[in-house]
């Protein structure tokens, strides 16, 4: 609460709820440090060899935050059913029971970005990511480049193993999340420049080196068959073409399957079809065209 009121969140529709956040509405025991001033780490799930004092706190569930919210600020959309545009989650190992409540709540959820800490939650991974695929959603391990897709099928066990790590889903089906998918990698707009990436295989076999602009007339008569071009790049952080930078070249066109992958050699791709750099939007333009 001093820092709602020092930031001025009241100003921005903030309601502080004192409680913590379950998959039922009650009553539970909380370990919880009473040396911290803001205890990141306080939860439910405590172990019993876990020697912090505990405290009864009240549990809410989604809907019952979104009611309260609802009720106490005015303004807000009284549609039904209700809708949260993100939530964002870190609840010290409740996170499962949380996000699988999504599938049967009243809150229809848009997004959800969640931590997942190997040594904290009680289940691994790829049961709760399998959960929220059979009910319609889609998740992406972030990095700072990428939104990584992990949902099936392309789930892989090394997942499950870092110590912590950020993930974020949506309804696969939302455009919206193709957009968020490109807007994270920086493909928007006519040939968007991927600093430090290469695209797999040649375009029709051509492979010989040509100029910026050379490469890119060719991938464009090409059409389908090209989804970008790659170039060498003298620039260390491989942004060349973009001034002041040096001139990208030589360059070649590429088929790009696969996606944009991440260059040992600092080269920079430019796509001709922003969405054949991600794996997701593959996918995802592929499952449309088959269920079309």
């Amino acid at each position: 609460q001093k820092h709602a009121l020092e930031s001025g969140w009241t100003y921005e529709g903030y309601l502080g709820v004192n409680a913590a956040l379950g998959n039922q509405t009650g009553e539970a025991m909380l370990a919880f440090s009473e040396d911290f001033a803001i205890d990141e780490v306080a939860t439910l799930l405590f172990k019993p060899t876990d020697e912090r004092p505990r405290q009864r706190v009240r549990v809410l569930t989604l809907d019952d935050v979104v009611r309260a919210g609802l009720e106490a600020i005015p303004g807000l959309p009284q549609a039904l059913p209700p809708t949260v545009f993100l939530l964002k989650l870190d609840i010290e190992g409740m996170e499962p029971a949380v996000l699988r409540s999504l599938l049967t709540s009243e809150a229809q959820v848009k997004f959800v970005t969640f931590e997942y800490s190997s040594g904290i939650w009680r289940e691994s991974l790829d049961v709760v990511i399998a959960d929220l695929h059979a009910g319609g959603y889609f998740c992406f391990l972030i990095t700072p480049d990428r939104l990584l897709p992990v949902s099936p099928p392309f789930w892989d066990v090394l997942y499950n193993m870092p110590v912590w790590s950020n993930l974020f889903c949506g309804r696969e089906d939302d455009p919206d999340l193709s957009a968020v998918v490109q807007l994270h990698a920086g493909v928007v707009g006519l040939w968007p420049m991927l600093p430090r990436t290469y695209l797999e295989g040649y375009a029709k076999d051509h492979m010989d080196e040509l100029t910026f602009a050379g490469a890119r007339k060719l991938c464009t008569d090409l059409g389908s068959e090209c989804a970008g071009i790659t170039c060498a790049c003298s620039s260390g952080d491989g942004t060349c073409g973009r001034p002041p930078s040096p001139p990208a070249g030589p360059c070649t066109v590429r088929s790009g399957w696969g996606g944009a992958r991440s260059s040992p050699s600092g080269e920079v791709t430019f796509m001709r079809d922003p969405e054949a750099s991600e794996l997701f939007l593959l996918y995802r333009r592929r499952r449309i065209a088959r269920n079309a």
